[in-house]
């Protein structure tokens, strides 16, 4: 049977593929100041909800249900009353900010609902899903967030002619609504009751979270900040191209990631109790891996991106196509954060993320006041690229002192070198080549890189393999 990991990859799949479809039609009705303006009020609002009900509390309640399943009822239901409690005054904070601001409350307080009970956000509706996911139970999960997908995707072509900011929020909403329902009638809602509440738990899990929440607050501010200070600095049609490249990945490079890390974690985490060499050598394995996917992805999807665009769009961004490639070339050093912040966690070092989460906050900051103002869309999208480039720098760098090796000079050589080989394969290929096939060329230029200069080998395949797949009873 596929590990979890490989489950929570498919089911991301199939809702990259549903979403690529809904995306398609608002990109391609919405005017660009109108997807800037659905793209800022759903940020702040993810912003805000994020940090104050979020707090990083979702890998804590997990790692204390493993620890303590005697317990369940109690974490379970105090996680759950901390997050209604905690709801109505994010919700609040973001009613008084989209007032001020001249935004429609009524579309942030919709969006708001949206994010307590969608499968996306985790707030809420974690708390139902957390006994299948301890428990590396993913069906039941998957099924909803797919519906979720289904009925956002179906929503949104039924009203495509009268598209808004305010409609989409509206479909979202309403999307999240059935898998909700599914849940509370087929997941372990028993466990869930007021008198389990402890304010005891609460408090233990609120303490346990501190080291993650700085990196929570600091990384969510790096995802989202670009888009506010794009509002402020430009206006809402660079807003709108930003979010509209951002779009074109979808959640593509953190689920890959993730559902690596995942499925390499439980065991990496054993290594390091019994076995710190092979621990090293399949952290080490895992890192290389996932950045020869990153550049394959990312080389073949920018030849693509004229076609990308059309797809995505009908044509509407033709005119940013600068914008669109510099996006898809963001999967390398996303890849390498997220697979290594979740290795630091499953190794008891999770606050050395927090060094790399403030690298992210100031670096996308000072870049962006630098850039932004003259560049728009494109100095926010350059500025995200390289604090991401940076902060995964610094976080190998980290890791290798985690597990007590530096990486070998040659190999860090060879894997920059195999980044340049896959940028400049996918601009030079498509002046000789037609735009597939150029894509395919540039795939297999970047493949063959790999194997020459020794980056990834078959018995490397063979390590992840063994830990990507897993017999469960």
């Amino acid at each position: 049977m596929l590990s979890g990991g490989l489950v929570i990859a498919l089911t991301q799949g199939c809702i990259v593929l549903i979403g690529f479809l809904a995306q398609r039609a608002i990109l391609s009705t919405l005017e660009k100041d109108a997807n800037g303006l659905l793209n800022v009020e759903r940020r702040i609002a993810e912003l805000i909800l994020v940090i104050l009900v979020d707090v990083g509390l979702n890998g804590i309640a997990m790692r204390r249900l493993v620890q303590f399943p005697e317990r369940a009822n109690e974490i379970l239901s105090s996680l759950l009353a901390f997050r209604l409690t905690m709801l109505i005054p994010a919700t609040l904070v973001c009613l008084i900010w989209s007032g001020l601001s001249g935004y429609n409350t009524t579309d942030v307080a919709l969006y708001c609902l949206f994010l307590g009970i969608s499968s996306r956000s985790g707030l809420v509706r974690y708390a139902l899903e957390l006994p299948f996911r301890a428990n590396v139970r993913f069906t039941l999960i998957s099924a909803t967030s797919i519906v979720d997908a289904v009925v956002f995707a179906g929503l949104v072509y039924l009203w495509k002619d009268e598209l808004s900011p305010s409609i989409v929020i509206k479909a979202q909403f309403l999307s999240a609504i059935p898998g909700f329902i599914i849940l509370l009638f087929l997941g372990e809602t028993h466990r869930l009751r007021l008198r389990f509440v402890s304010v005891l738990e609460i408090r233990t899990l609120l303490i346990e979270t501190m080291p993650v929440l700085v990196t929570v607050i600091l990384v969510n501010i790096h995802d989202k900040v670009d888009s506010l200070m794009l509002e402020r600095l430009t206006d809402e049609e660079q807003v709108g191209i930003f979010s509209a490249a951002y779009g074109s990945l979808g959640p593509i490079p953190s689920t890959i990631a993730m559902s690596l890390a995942l499925a390499m974690a439980p065991g990496i985490a054993r290594l390091a109790i019994d076995d710190f060499a092979s621990c090293r050598r399949y952290a080490f394995t895992g890192l290389r891996f996932l950045l020869v996917i990153a550049v394959c992805i990312s080389a073949f999807l920018s030849v693509l991106t004229p076609f990308i665009i059309e797809l995505l769009s009908k044509g509407r961004y033709s005119d940013n196509h600068a914008h669109f490639f510099a996006f898809l070339w963001m999967p390398a050093p996303i890849f390498l954060l997220v697979f290594i912040q979740e290795l630091n966690v499953a190794l008891g070092k999770q606050s050395r993320n927090i060094p790399v989460a403030w690298t992210l906050f100031l670096g996308t900051v000072i870049l962006g006041f630098a850039l932004i103002p003259a560049y728009g869309a494109f100095g926010a999208i350059v500025a995200k690229l390289g604090t991401l480039a940076v902060a995964s720098s610094f976080a190998i760098v980290s890791f290798t002192q985690i597990l007590s090796q530096p990486l070998p000079l040659s190999l860090v050589l060879r894997l920059l070198l195999l980044v340049a080989i896959g940028v400049t394969a996918s601009l030079l290929i498509p002046n000789v080549l037609p735009m597939t096939l150029a894509a395919f060329a540039a795939l297999i230029a970047v493949l063959i890189a790999t194997l020459v200069l020794g980056v990834v080998d078959k018995s490397d395949v063979m390590k992840v393999k063994s830990l990507l797949f897993a017999s469960r009873g």
